[in-house]
């Protein structure tokens, strides 16, 4: 079995003004089809299948909002940001649901990996 995780660079934000918001990064939550270690892709239109031997490390919308609460956090654009499980006060809250996670290999540009929160 192999095992995948999301991997890319934070985004580089320069000459901004920290806001004075504190922000929570809530939990994230994903639609049943994708509520799941499952890697799923689009077969056909209205049709998707998964793969045997490959798996998300975790589940995707943990994923998601980890690298979410990493970017934030790293941007330095808030006072401060929290995940969901710190008992801090925050201003302003973030949460999502995880609509769609697939990856589309029939496009004449290659293979495209869609997200929808």
């Amino acid at each position: 079995m192999d095992y995948y995780t999301l991997e890319y660079d934070t985004p580089k934000l320069t000459g901004l003004n920290a806001l004075p918001f504190i922000i929570k990064i809530d939990r994230f939550y994903a639609s049943p089809l994708y509520n799941s270690e499952k890697m799923r892709y689009r077969k056909s239109d209205f049709q998707t299948d998964e793969y045997n031997y490959h798996r998300w490390e975790t589940n995707p919308a943990q994923l998601i909002a980890y690298f979410l609460y990493r970017d934030i956090k790293q941007s330095g654009i808030f006072k401060a940001v929290f995940s969901h499980d710190t008992g801090f006060a925050a201003t302003h809250s973030i949460s999502g649901t995880i609509d769609e996670l697939y990856e589309d290999d029939r496009g004449k540009h290659g293979k495209r990996f869609f997200l929808l929160i």
